[in-house]
């Protein structure tokens, strides 16, 4: 179970990233700052990805699936819908996006990494010592997580 909720959240993260870039692509020229803001929050997503691959490759837990619609759920397909949206509607819905996004990236870090994933790092990982390590990697990504949320209702209101 572990190792299908890391890979999908290395997945997710990935897809999130991408939409991200889109976004920023489309303020890019009109809105410099949030274009930019855009761009950071895309960046740091990709490097979440990165880091959950790492430690699921690390923990020998890294377990590739299709099944991360369900795993996920409804994040999972509100984050797909996102994407197909801005792919074909472009500039037209990127107010949508962003609102859909602010309540996105508030449940991914709490509910998805601080009360699903943490709680089986716990079980798994025996050694204290790196227990610790990978919840303070974990704790970045959800503090991470909340300054999305913060910056994307910020564009918002810019």
């Amino acid at each position: 179970m572990i190792g299908k909720l890391i890979y999908c959240s290395v997945e997710l993260e990935g897809r999130v990233a991408s939409l991200y870039q889109e976004l920023a692509s489309l303020a890019e020229g009109r809105e410099q700052f949030a274009s930019l803001l855009l761009k950071q929050i895309g960046l740091e997503s990709m490097v979440h990805s990165e880091v959950f691959r790492s430690l699921g490759v690390s923990l020998g837990l890294y377990e590739e699936t299709g099944e991360c619609q369900t795993l996920i759920g409804g994040v999972w397909t509100r984050v797909e819908e996102a994407l197909s949206k801005i792919k074909q509607q472009g500039k037209s819905d990127v107010r949508g996006v962003l609102k859909e996004l602010v309540s996105l990236e508030g449940f991914v870090g709490e509910e998805t990494y601080h009360r699903l994933l943490l709680p089986l790092l716990e079980k798994v990982l025996r050694d204290r010592d790196s227990l610790r390590l990978a919840k303070l990697v974990l704790e970045k990504i959800i503090q991470d997580e909340g300054f999305h949320e913060k910056a994307v209702n910020s564009i918002l209101k810019y």
